[in-house]
């Protein structure tokens, strides 16, 4: 009986018990923290077509592991926001949400765009919150390394420079469901066996 219920328990709680994805300096990307980011994704029809019919489900992989080294990069620049205390406040989304609502011709057709992608005002949300403050923390970078009159290019050299340094310098695991993390490029690669150690491409 005390075996019967312990079994119940477990499955109840699987998600409890889920390894996460990845985790980076400590902080976990969970399966399901992913896999909703791969829904989103995949509501782009562009990004759809590329996993269905032949190859599809190889595609979706290789897709899943682009998306799992975009996260990490999230985190990275998510941490740094925290530590410098940079922050996206409600009003600041709320803003450009308006503008998107307006350019797809108002508040009806924007909830219907949603909903044949499958998506919600939040996905959106979230969405134009990451943009926003990997702006702010690629600005703040670039503000610190390059100073106040740097140029577009300068400002983007600075801020791929100093991401490469983090993806070198966290220490980033990698579920080996989803492959494995090549520290040169910041990319997930496929992981052929648990000797494998050749480069992948970057993401």
């Amino acid at each position: 009986m005390v075996a019967a219920l312990a079994v119940v328990l477990l499955s109840a709680c699987g998600n409890a018990f889920q390894l996460p994805a990845a985790v980076v300096g400590g902080m976990p990307i969970t399966q399901e923290a992913l896999a909703h980011q791969l829904q989103v994704l995949l509501a782009d029809p562009q990004y759809e077509a590329q996993v269905r019919g032949p190859g599809g489900a190889e595609a979706r992989r290789d897709l899943t592991r682009r998306l799992l080294g975009l996260l990490v990069r999230r985190q990275i620049v998510d941490d740094y926001a925290r530590r410098r205390g940079i922050a996206i406040s409600p009003g600041d989304v709320d803003r450009q949400l308006g503008s998107i609502i307006r350019g797809t011709g108002g508040l009806a057709r924007f909830r219907q765009i949603l909903r044949q992608r499958g998506l919600t005002e939040e996905d959106v949300r979230d969405n134009i919150f990451q943009s926003q403050l990997l702006q702010r923390v690629h600005d703040a970078v670039a503000f610190d390394r390059v100073g106040p009159n740097a140029t577009g290019r300068q400002a983007d050299r600075a801020f791929a420079t100093w991401l490469g340094e983090q993806l070198r310098a966290v220490d980033v695991q990698v579920n080996p469901r989803f492959g494995r993390f090549d520290r040169s490029n910041g990319a997930i690669c496929p992981v052929a066996s648990t000797a494998d150690t050749a480069s992948c491409p970057g993401p």
